[in-house]
């Protein structure tokens, strides 16, 4: 240790000097100081040591009574232990160390020194100390600690604090700005609290803490920390449709909730095993199946993603009806988490139920029918034989006459030649049995013509009716409501605010669906368990009902819209202005991935309407669509990734909303060729164009009802926007929604 020449000169009896003027020590850490005692007296003594400024339980030290000689000098060691920071806090202490005489006790020697406690010590203009740098939290609790902030200037100033690298909404302090005069130092307690979601990813964040003087604004201290953000698993889940048919796609809905990537694990399980379930996956563009009584699903973190399966009787029984039978879905996370949800599936015997009675009725009926015909064919023989046995009789009476008359004629002959005859008889089968009987004679030899008589039968006439003359009737005002299916989905400000609408199309009552308000361009899925609909620039998937409402693309900060459903219900392909012009892009049903732009063209690209050829453009899915590339808008067709995009509708005026019916064939647009909108028909591959409306209003926005024999559209010909209905060939109007408010939009299932 270096010391002065003599550092003792301007001390008495008692000399004492220490190696450094200030130390530091972290919270639950140590450092020593050393101190050099010298009895400056002239007999021996004892010297004491004592420490104020912190507490006693902070000191330790080997010798605390220091024997010396006359001129003797010895180096005394204090070892300073700070508590952990749960008994202490971060700051300067002033510490004064006393040495005093046992013999004299009024003599005695102070020297003041500064401990620091702090983990940061950051010197300058502005003084910063830390506690520590590295904090752990759990997302939904908080981690606390505190800074030390001292003005070493010599003018009042004030003090601006800065984090960096984490949320601010996750940190609180009482106030970002602190005032100090010279010399003052104050504590600024901060406290983070991550929130328990997807949003607190698991894991190290490094953040910054900057301090800026604003009297001297390039003074500034800065300190690198570190918090660390512990693991939490949590997700939801759900099953739709609960009930389904032995051929529907049903499917599981997963969202991890939790703040790191995990793998869930779906079971199915039926009673005594009596179902079996395949899970899809898509290949090629086409759905496939594959039995399986679990599966495993990879979620990151605030994402969500949907299985689909199906489900069917292992062995079906020869004959019966419906049957619900029920299963459970097992839902569960790498942390042992499990959701469990009840479904049921309808399935039916080989032979349905219905069948015995008709096969009851058609035994029923053969047997009568053989009764009825073996009795018809006793009553033909019956008929013949009464025919033939008349005729026979009626030859023989006019043989008879005959002879008697030539007898008579000629007198009593001795020898008269017997005269002999051909019969012949002729039946007609009928339902009413008629018989002609032709007799002919032939006499060897007879001088004397033998008369013959007919009997000519004349069938009874039915004289003419007057036909039956209808009375007039008024035409009906309103045509009467069509016999349709399903139910469609509209917007409608019946009720002051824009929201959705379902209409139940075997009754037209329209119904709205909680939670909709503002929402548009709604789209039933294929199988009618989810809505896509887009609200605020984001596309949102719900239930029927308005619950379970997931966005699949928040965050984005873009405008997404026009939702349309691929086929088999996977994929969901959407317009968007992300790239800084409008394109086409696909996602799958679930969310859990990033879209993928399907045009990656310079022109508009909007309208997206999927749905499967049946054969025309090659027999896969395909996305209509409209676009400008062409200098005006145009209906536009082309493969579901993109490829292959080619002119539907090829004509100067502006063609758009392209609907496309589910199973291909024919496709909807509205176009103004015509001098206002109308809607037209086109096959896929652009021929057999059809304008199905013809009326001076505007008509637009159709869709195909799921049958492909139904359309709704959007009109103006009652002076309102209302929703119509017509057949496929543009006959048989009605107005499906009746009422003054603005009705658009649409979406049939």
């Amino acid at each position: 240790m270096m010391m002065s020449e003599n550092p003792f000169e301007n001390q008495g009896r008692i000399g004492m000097v220490a190696g450094e003027t200030e130390y530091s020590v972290a919270p639950a850490g140590n450092t020593t100081i050393e101190l050099t005692l010298r009895n400056q007296g002239l007999e021996d003594d004892i010297f004491s040591l004592s420490v104020g400024g912190i507490p006693a339980s902070w000191i330790s030290t080997a010798s605390p009574n220091v024997n010396l000689a006359p001129g003797q000098e010895k180096e005394i060691a204090l070892i300073i232990q700070a508590p952990a920071l749960t008994e202490t806090s971060v700051g300067q202490y002033p510490v004064k160390i006393r040495a005093t005489s046992q013999k004299i006790p009024s003599q005695f020697t102070e020297i003041d020194i500064q401990l620091t406690v702090a983990t940061l010590e950051v010197q300058g203009r502005i003084g910063l100390l830390m506690d520590s740098v590295q904090f752990t939290v759990a997302p939904g609790s908080n981690t606390t600690f505190t800074l030390v902030l001292i003005n070493n200037g010599l003018t009042e100033d004030t003090l601006r604090m800065k984090i960096e690298g984490i949320s601010m909404g996750w940190v609180s302090t009482p106030s970002p700005v602190t005032k100090l005069g010279p010399g003052e130092q104050r504590e600024i307690p901060i406290t983070i609290q991550p929130p328990r979601s997807a949003e607190s990813r698991a894991g190290r964040h490094a953040f910054h803490i900057q301090i800026i003087s604003e009297a001297a604004p390039d003074q500034l201290v800065e300190a690198d920390c570190t918090l660390t953000i512990a693991a939490f698993s949590q997700f939801s889940s759900e099953l739709q449709p609960p009930r389904m048919e032995a051929v529907q796609n049903a499917q599981i809905g997963i969202k991890n909730e939790g703040n790191v990537r995990d793998t869930f694990t779906i079971t199915w399980q039926s009673h005594e095993d009596q179902l079996a379930f395949e899970v899809g996956s898509v290949e090629n563009e086409q759905w496939v199946f594959n039995q399986a009584k679990l599966q495993e699903v990879r979620i990151p973190e605030g994402k969500a993603v949907s299985t689909v399966f199906r489900a069917g009787l292992r062995q079906r029984p020869f004959i019966g009806g419906k049957v619900a039978y029920p299963y459970s879905a097992h839902i569960r996370s790498s942390s042992g988490e499990t959701q469990t949800h009840n479904g049921e599936v309808v399935d039916q015997a080989l032979v349905p139920i219905w069948v015995l009675p008709i096969v009851l009725v058609l035994c029923i009926m053969m047997i009568c029918m053989a009764i009825f015909f073996v009795n018809w064919r006793g009553d033909q023989t019956a008929n013949q034989d009464a025919t033939a046995a008349a005729i026979i009789a009626a030859t023989t009476t006019v043989i008879a006459q005959e002879t008697q008359s030539a007898q008579l004629t000629a007198g009593v002959p001795t020898n008269t030649p017997e005269p002999t005859f051909t019969e012949t008889a002729t039946v007609t089968p009928s339902e009413t049995p008629t018989g002609t009987a032709t007799a002919t004679l032939t006499e060897t030899p007879s001088q004397t013509p033998i008369p013959s008589e007919t009997t000519t039968a004349v069938p009874p006439t039915v004289g003419p009716t007057d036909a039956p003359t209808q009375a007039p009737t008024e035409a009906p005002t309103e045509p009467p409501a069509p016999s349709l299916r399903g139910e469609i989905i509209f917007e409608s400000t019946r009720n002051g605010t824009p929201a959705l609408f379902k209409l139940q199309t075997w009754n037209f009552t329209p119904v709205m669906i909680a939670g909709t308000e503002n929402a548009t361009q709604a789209e039933w899925s294929p199988d009618g368990g989810r809505i896509a609909f887009a609200r605020n620039g984001d596309i949102f998937t719900m239930n029927p009902d308005g619950t379970n409402l997931i966005n699949l693309t928040e965050g984005s900060g873009s405008n997404d819209r026009n939702p349309t459903w691929s086929p088999n219900g996977a994929q969901i392909a959407f317009e968007s202005d992300r790239t800084g012009n409008w394109e086409i892009f696909s996602m799958p049903a679930g969310g859990g991935e990033e879209p993928v732009n399907l045009t990656n063209n310079g022109a508009s690209d909007t309208q997206p309407s999927w749905f499967r050829s049946g054969g025309i453009l090659g027999g896969s899915e395909w996305i209509a669509f409209t676009t400008d590339r062409d200098g005006n808008q145009e209906v536009y067709a082309m493969k579901s990734n993109g490829d292959q995009p080619r002119n539907l509708s090829n004509n100067g005026a502006s063609d758009s909303q392209p609907a496309a019916a589910s199973s291909g064939g024919t496709i909807l647009f509205t176009s103004n060729r015509d001098g206002n909108q109308e809607i037209y028909s086109v096959f896929e591959d652009g021929s057999g164009l059809v304008n199905l409306t013809r009326n001076s209003a505007n008509d637009s926005l159709s869709t195909w009802s799921r049958d492909g024999d139904w359309i709704a559209f959007t009109t103006n010909r009652d002076g309102n926007s209302e929703i119509y209905v017509m057949d496929k060939n543009g006959n048989n109007l009605y107005n499906a929604t009746h009422n003054s408010a603005e009705d658009y939009s649409w979406t049939w299932r």
